[in-house]
């Protein structure tokens, strides 16, 4: 029989305890306790780590089950754990008289084709102090191995520290569950559910209404119907307006977003094309706290954004803005990039930008803004690394940059700003494709030092 062992090969990283388990050699047991015990090793005496990360890509033995393999982890005392693949499953013999807890697991994701019903509820049961729970599976299935009919079972409505829900599965939840849990829990604050559904949201037919007041972040299938159902002043901090025709109803969404929403969304996504534009001036107006603006563009935009541009100069709390395209011919786009550094905005210190092509003189126009974080994801063939330079060198209010490319930054370019520039920024806010900033800077250290 072959056995199984922890290689060398897998590391600690940063935070992270990260595994990639794999049948090469012989343990003195295949049993849980040697696969801790060997996981212990690589841990060493480090309290740091955070996560751990198991790939279960070998063949589980007969011997492992999944109350053995968790009590095992929940004696590491790292409350992030992380299963891809597969999981061991529940032994028969397992009776609720004898059902453990494991309180030192905070954070679980797990990564399967398929889940049964039972195992589900263990663990739900079993982490009782679980914060957050991620859970990627095509089906779970009840003991005949049909699919559930809802994720949404009694145990997961009742749980009382669960405050982050991320699943998905084959196949959608009907909105009667959705409501139907959201009514019934007062803990949750995030709740995100995607499926392999079609790309089209499907249309809402009850007339059920939300009265959750302390969910902070929903995503349904992206579907923006379900923000229109909240009944009275909701808690949410982030709006996701995502989806094909998602304003073909403006009138009644924009109506929700006033009534329910205006008062706390601080985040707001929104996919932009050429008839959305001044809905998503109105809609920025409504929203006074609103502190970042992310804007997704899939097609080209060939008019002007006097009226966005307008009711981000008046926005009083707005920090940062980002705006995520990567289309070869958006002059239109850099207009507005342009028009808002111009702005000299009294918050606004945060900008997200991507292009494929050069833009005529933005940094020029970047360096002399307020904005002070920049990130620039660059999708040229050949980016244009000079004027990334040029920024670095000549910025004085620049707290941190990133750029992000097809190729490596230059090396000698990062060599010169430590060699060169009076006040640097710290390796941590110097973030460039493929470049060790810190690596680079203690080089240069030393060699001043050794002059």
């Amino acid at each position: 029989m072959n056995g199984m062992n922890v290689q060398s090969l897998n590391r600690i990283s940063k935070d992270s305890l990260l595994y990639d388990i794999k049948v090469v050699n012989k343990l003195e047991e295949e049993t849980v306790n040697s696969m801790i015990n060997e996981l212990k090793k690589i841990r060493g005496t480090s309290k740091l780590l955070e996560v751990v990360n198991i790939n279960f890509n070998f063949k589980i033995p007969k011997v492992f089950t999944l109350e053995d393999v968790l009590m095992g982890l929940n004696g590491l005392d790292i409350p992030n754990i992380v299963i891809s693949l597969t999981i061991p499953k529940l032994s028969n013999e397992l009776t609720s008289a004898n059902q453990n807890e494991f309180r030192n697991i905070k954070f679980l994701s797990l990564r399967l084709l398929d889940f049964p019903t039972r195992d589900f509820e263990y663990i739900i049961q079993s982490c009782s102090v679980l914060d957050s729970f991620k859970l990627m599976a095509m089906y779970i299935l009840d003991e005949e191995g049909e699919p559930i009919e809802s994720i949404f079972t009694q145990t997961l409505t009742d749980h009382q520290s669960l405050k982050s829900l991320d699943i998905f599965l084959g196949t959608p939840e009907t909105e009667e569950n959705v409501i139907r849990y959201l009514n019934s829990n007062s803990i949750l604050s995030h709740l995100k559910l995607s499926s392999n559904a079609e790309d089209d949201p499907i249309p809402l037919i009850s007339n059920g209404r939300i009265s959750n007041n302390t969910l902070q972040y929903l995503n349904i299938e992206n579907n923006i119907q379900y923000y229109k159902l909240w009944d009275g002043q909701s808690s949410l901090e982030s709006l996701i307006l995502k989806g094909k025709d998602f304003l073909e109803d403006k009138k009644s969404l924009v109506d929700s977003i006033s009534y329910s929403h205006a008062l706390t969304v601080k985040v707001l996504e929104f996919d932009l094309n050429q008839e959305y534009i001044d809905s998503l001036a109105e809609i920025i107006d409504h929203l006074k706290i609103l502190e970042k603006l992310t804007i997704h563009t899939k097609v080209a935009i060939d008019t002007d954004f006097q009226k966005l541009i307008l009711s981000i100069s008046n926005h009083k709390k707005l920090e940062s803005i980002c705006w995520d395209s990567n289309l070869k011919k958006d002059g239109q786009k850099m207009k507005f990039i342009e028009e808002i550094c111009k702005l000299d905005h009294p918050t606004l210190r945060s900008l997200s930008v991507s292009f494929s092509s050069s833009p005529l003189d933005f940094e020029k126009i970047v360096i002399t803004s307020s904005i002070e974080i920049l990130a620039i994801f660059d999708y040229q063939l050949s980016p244009n690394t000079d004027n990334v330079f040029k920024i670095l060198k000549e910025k004085v209010n620049l707290k941190s940059i990133k750029h992000f490319s097809r190729h490596p930054f230059p090396t000698s370019l990062v060599n010169e700003y430590y060699q060169t520039h009076l006040n640097p920024l710290s390796p941590n806010q110097l973030k460039l494709s493929e470049i060790d900033s810190w690596e680079i800077y203690f080089q240069v250290q030393l060699e001043k030092l050794n002059k």
